[in-house]
């Protein structure tokens, strides 16, 4: 990352767009990973607001003008911003994780945890988390969180690489979008290489999922037409995950709504 901070002014790195102006390719995840410095950086994102969106207006101001990236017009800042506070409501968690619970587990005195402070977080901001997350209203959000975390039985294995790279490239080998079922698919498929799925849950329901639209195929099969397979490829995902919640897209990434996507017309 220090030679993305380190850039000339006015030099720029070019990040390509799918149909939908989401990022894709190889400087996508250079960009993801930028993000996540800048979202890591107290003195350019704070961390002592409970919500995002309560950051003065001159830091979302800050952060858009130190992305070395040339986004074409194409991607919206909102959805640049929009990722910072997801990186940022990360980061945070993870600092909870490693420098926080452990000692309130142990019982220490709260003058310990506040000298605990995790490296390259600020003094005041770090004090600020530990007096948030020691109220009854965090602890009860995070039983809350807890208990939603027990019921996501699919991790995806994308890593780095994004839901709109990997279908990009689906759509550049194929000549097609990937159905929801293919989606699935690769994205949860083991790091080994393996046809495999990365767990016997994910590869079960897949495997379900391939017998419905196998039964459902019409006879003979030769008269379905690849637009056919996907069309009912994404009815048979429908049944088995229930369909999507809160106008979400699961699958597209980041920023997919079905407005935005229906809005394109390229996908059924």
């Amino acid at each position: 990352m220090k030679d993305i901070w380190n850039l000339q002014p006015g030099t720029r790195i070019v990040v390509d767009a799918n149909q939908y102006d989401q990022p894709i390719g190889k400087e996508a995840s250079k960009l993801a990973e930028f993000l996540g410095t800048i979202a890591r950086t107290g003195s350019i994102c704070p961390l002592n607001t409970k919500h995002w969106k309560h950051l003065p207006k001159y830091v979302s101001e800050n952060i858009l003008a130190i992305v070395h990236f040339d986004l074409q017009g194409k991607v919206e800042d909102s959805d640049i911003l929009s990722h910072v506070g997801k990186l940022r409501k990360e980061f945070k968690s993870t600092l909870k994780t490693r420098y926080y619970k452990e000692i309130v587990q142990e019982g220490r005195p709260i003058q310990e945890i506040y000298e605990n402070n995790p490296p390259g977080v600020h003094n005041d901001q770090w004090k600020w988390l530990v007096e948030r997350w020691g109220t009854p209203q965090a602890a009860a959000q995070s039983e809350k969180a807890k208990e939603f975390r027990t019921k996501v039985h699919y991790a995806h294995t994308t890593g780095r690489t994004g839901y709109a790279t990997l279908n990009a490239q689906f759509a550049k080998n194929e000549g097609r979008e990937p159905s929801h079922l293919e989606q699935f698919r690769f994205q949860h498929l083991r790091k080994d290489g393996s046809d495999k799925l990365s767990s016997e849950a994910a590869q079960q329901v897949y495997d379900e999922a391939c017998k419905m639209v196998k039964d459902f195929m019409p006879t003979p099969e030769s008269s379905f037409t690849p637009q056919d397979n996907t069309e009912l490829e994404n009815e048979v995902y429908t049944q088995v995950f229930g369909p999507e919640k809160d106008g979400k897209m699961l699958g597209y990434g980041r920023g997919m709504t079905k407005s935005r996507l229906f809005g394109y017309g390229s996908v059924t």
